[in-house]
């Protein structure tokens, strides 16, 4: 059974908000725990919730502690280097989506101006025709230029014949495919 998608918005009802409290709660405490673990960092977590008089702290109230006092004893440029509250965050994001949408468009115009200019070797310029050129002649699969072609029968010609002509059977396509494929 695959998970639906949350929103994140205030849970209205009571009983499935401290419901919803106490599975995230634990999974928070959890994942703190991994961090600390595998990372080999001190770590810690002090929740306050409406639900419970006293907060909830993780790993024990002397290791937070300690946690508090190291971070305490960094100097205050350490202390607020990486620091970010939520106005400077959404900045910062605005600011990156700028440039990423400002270098995107430079690309587009870049490739638009290519291929209008018909420059081959620009990325995608194989896909836009320009008009009154004749297209290069196409193979099917697994034939080139240089491999030989199927023997006649005898009575039959080199080219199927045009449509409107007396031939055996009429040909698939109509005589200037858009893909200069003749279809056998």
């Amino acid at each position: 059974m695959t998970r639906k998608k949350v929103k994140l918005a205030f849970i209205l009802n009571n009983a499935s908000r401290k419901a919803t409290y106490k599975k995230r709660k634990k999974g928070l405490l959890k994942k703190v725990h991994e961090l600390s673990t595998l990372c080999g960092i001190p770590a810690g977590a002090i929740i306050y919730s409406p639900y419970d008089p006293t907060p909830e702290v993780w790993p024990d109230a002397d290791g937070i502690q300690q946690v508090i006092a190291a971070f305490r004893s960094l100097p205050e440029l350490e202390r607020h280097k990486n620091m970010v509250n939520q106005e400077e965050y959404l900045k910062q994001r605005i600011e990156k989506a700028g440039k990423i949408l400002k270098k995107q468009t430079r690309d587009n115009r870049e490739a638009y101006a290519a291929n209008q200019m018909g420059f081959p070797f620009m990325e995608n310029a194989h896909h836009y025709r320009q008009p009154n050129q004749p297209q290069p002649q196409q193979f099917f699969p697994g034939e080139s230029s240089t491999a030989p072609q199927r023997p006649f029968f005898p009575g039959e010609s080199s080219a199927p014949p045009p449509p409107g002509t007396s031939g055996s059977e009429p040909p698939a396509t109509a005589p200037y495919p858009p893909n200069n494929i003749w279809f056998r």
